[in-house]
């Protein structure tokens, strides 16, 4: 399961938590974070949200600014997170940068 089940109930049976209860609180904030996430992404910006899949740039669509954008945000990320790696006691440092890198260069 997404989002660090395995190191949930691990470190929560450590502690003396409840493996079951764990599992499923989490299995349970999972589920309400993936069905609430799109209503409120239309609620809060105002977007109407397609149900078709329809709903994509194509590749005629793309400009250079856009290329530029993108090429910098996977380069600055990418920098970063090698850079940085031996501070972060995390598996993803690389994932961690480039989420953080793309929310900062968004326009």
């Amino acid at each position: 399961m997404p989002g660090g089940l395995v190191e949930m109930v691990t470190l929560g049976a450590e502690r003396g938590g409840d493996e079951r209860m764990i599992s499923l609180i989490h299995a349970a904030r999972i589920f309400l974070v993936v069905l609430a996430l799109p209503f409120m992404i239309g609620v809060l910006t105002g977007q109407p949200l397609s149900r078709s899949g329809r709903s994509y740039v194509s590749v005629e669509e793309v400009n250079l600014q856009d290329l530029l954008w993108f090429s910098a945000a996977v380069l600055g990320g990418a920098a970063l997170g090698r850079s940085d790696q031996h501070r972060l006691d995390k598996d993803g440092p690389f994932f961690f940068r480039f989420t953080a890198g793309g929310s900062v260069l968004r326009r």
